[in-house]
């Protein structure tokens, strides 16, 4: 028995107990007798798991703020008028907490980060392309030469649940989606342009080669990275959304302000310097000329109105996990039965704050400083491969958050699950690097 208990409990499953438990935290309020049974075994299974192995996670700088933004998810919940409408976001923002750990917990090693990184981008891969088949191209075509290629682009799927209107993939959001993994591999790209002709793939070391080894050959890492980049790129410019387009513009300027700063030859650094002014002016310039960019400007300017006037009613808990788009009169508190269009505030840190309260805002917050301090103590400390990689985490971070001041990938949201992978990703190596630093 105590065996068993051993096996089923080992750290390395982890993976496989959230894959179980995944459908059931997506779904909550279609089975609430079969979540609560799952949640109740797997927390069960955690207690074991101390028992047994003593130490069932790493500790980790992010710990303290997740404990908080946890704690301020359920009290959302709970405080929630219409539970049935935030149950669904409390069950992702769960899952994601749960796939962070799974991620961190299976990093045991450059081999086993590695493959977490190219699963991170196979998911990816998988998720925009559903998108791309999913997406109701009619909402907002803005540039009419995109919209006759977006024209002959069937909608093979439909009625995702969350979705806009139950009808299609917002475009926005797909956009927005491709910046969890556009930053990374421009990152790869670069450095593997950069050192093809030493024959490394981006360890900037003659000995090193690539990271997940045989059978994969550098030039099939190279090409594959190379192809996976315009890909997301094309659908990037499809998607049409002014958001996306001006944070990918900023995030590459930035990531070529890295790269001058670290380039010793002057020339190339005036170019890139040019480069990068160039690529936030052509986006800016090019999303003030859209037609619709005023309107969309003033209809945000009052969301935003609406989610302060919510934050300074209620500060503490905010108004309920997910109920901004059912909110009619902020005090008293008025919900409608029926959803309306502007499903969030359009400003991440604004229905951060509306969903989980200010407090809940400053653990997202926390979050997001302590993780860019780990990503900059592997850029500093790790090796040349780890310190890329750290910089791409980064960098998608920073897009998905430069989004997210104008649009946002909500909390609870199901593409968000790639935010809380790629927060697990940043601390397992961090782990690995401390590690070896102290070892």
């Amino acid at each position: 028995m105590k065996r068993f208990l051993r096996a089923v409990t080992n750290p390395a499953y982890e993976w496989l107990r959230v894959a179980l438990v995944g459908p059931v935290l997506l779904f909550p309020s279609s089975f609430p007798v079969v979540t609560t049974g799952a949640l109740s075994a797997l927390l069960l299974l955690w207690l074991i798991q101390v028992a047994e192995w003593r130490t069932p996670a790493r500790r980790t700088p992010l710990r303290y703020p997740l404990a908080l933004l946890f704690v301020m998810v359920h009290v959302a919940v709970w405080i929630s008028p219409l539970p049935a409408v935030s149950l669904p976001k409390w069950g992702s923002v769960v899952l994601g907490m749960l796939v962070f750990r799974a991620t961190l917990l299976s990093v045991t090693g450059a081999p086993a980060l590695w493959r977490g990184v190219a699963m991170y981008l196979l998911l990816g891969l998988a998720t925009v392309t559903v998108g791309v088949v999913g997406v109701s191209w009619r909402i907002g075509d803005d540039v009419s030469q995109l919209a006759r290629i977006t024209s002959h682009i069937p909608q093979l799927v439909s009625g995702l649940p969350g979705t806009w209107r139950d009808e299609g993939v917002n475009p926005n959001a797909l956009g927005g989606t491709t910046l969890f993994f556009l930053p990374l591999l421009a990152v790869f790209v670069g450095a593997t342009l950069r050192e093809a002709r030493s024959g490394t793939w981006f360890t900037g070391d003659r000995e090193g080669s690539n990271p997940l080894g045989p059978p994969f050959s550098d030039r099939l890492l190279r090409t594959v990275a190379l192809l996976a980049s315009l890909y997301f790129v094309g659908v990037l410019v499809l998607s049409q959304s002014r958001s996306a387009w001006l944070a990918a513009g900023v995030t590459a300027s930035v990531l070529m302000l890295v790269r001058l700063f670290s380039e010793r030859r002057r020339r190339s650094r005036r170019v890139l310097l040019l480069v990068g002014v160039g690529t936030i002016i052509a986006v800016a310039t090019l999303g003030a000329r859209l037609p619709v960019a005023g309107m969309a400007l003033q209809g945000r300017s009052e969301l935003w109105s609406g989610a302060l006037e919510a934050i300074h009613a209620h500060p503490f808990a905010g108004v309920g996990l997910n109920t901004f788009r059912r909110l009619v009169s902020v005090s008293p508190l008025v919900f409608s039965d029926n959803p309306s269009d502007n499903t969030h505030a359009h400003n991440i840190f604004l229905q951060t704050a509306v969903d989980v309260g200010i407090p809940g805002l400053v653990a997202y917050l926390a979050i997001l400083i302590v993780a860019s301090a780990m990503c900059w103590e592997i850029y500093t400390r790790g090796t040349a491969i780890e310190a890329r990689l750290a910089l791409g985490l980064w960098a998608s971070l920073l897009a998905v958050h430069l989004f997210g001041l104008t649009d946002s990938i909500a909390l609870g949201a199901k593409v968000g699950l790639y935010f809380w992978f790629g927060l697990g990703l940043i601390a397992g190596a961090h782990h690995d690097v401390v590690r070896r630093q102290t070892a």
